[in-house]
Formats: C-alpha cells, structure tokens, sequence
C-alpha cells in the first residue's frame, strides 16, 4: 500500500479479475503501528529542506529524502502530522494530490 494510501486510508478495489478499479473503500487498520511525519518547506524555492518523523517503535528520522521517508515508513500503517493533508502532503506526495 502506498504512503499516500497510508494517510488518507483508502485503497483501489480489487475486483474478481484481480484488477484494481476506481473505487475507493475504506483500509482497517492497526492503530499501534503508526508514524508522525512533518516536513520543513523554504519559502524561497518551496522544496523540502528537511524531513522529520517519529515511528511507534521510537525510531526517528531526520533527512531530506522522500524515498529514504517511504522506506522508513515501509511498516506504518497509519499516517499523522501537523497539517499534513492541507500541507505536507502535496510536497511529499505531489503526483497524487491536487493544489
């Protein structure tokens, strides 16, 4: 499941054919594994300069890399942070958000 899945807990359906389709349903998940994310955007060339996130086992992460992010985040399941839909997130996820 994507990192993006992971925040909004949704997930394409799979149906009988084993293809996904464009519904969306609701993802159950394990409340105990989860990450809280925040990232550090410069207002003169809006790009992250930094990433940070506390994982349920206490693990941190303090980089500027998305992808060292997603393998970092590999065993979250839930996604939180300080305004991470309405900011954090078209940074770190912007081919699957809007503006």
């Amino acid at each position: 499941m994507s990192i993006w899945s992971r925040l909004i807990r949704t997930k394409k359906t799979e149906d009988t054919n084993e293809v996904i389709s464009s519904k969306v349903t609701p993802v159950p998940f394990d409340a105990i594994r989860y990450s809280i994310v925040d990232i550090e955007i410069s207002l003169q060339d809006h790009k992250i300069h930094d990433i940070g996130a506390l994982r349920h086992d206490g693990a941190t992460f303090h980089k500027n890399s998305k992808e060292e992010l997603a393998e970092f985040l590999a065993d979250t399941d839930y996604l939180c942070g300080h305004n991470i839909i309405h900011h954090d997130a078209k940074y770190l996820f912007p081919e699957q958000t809007h503006s």
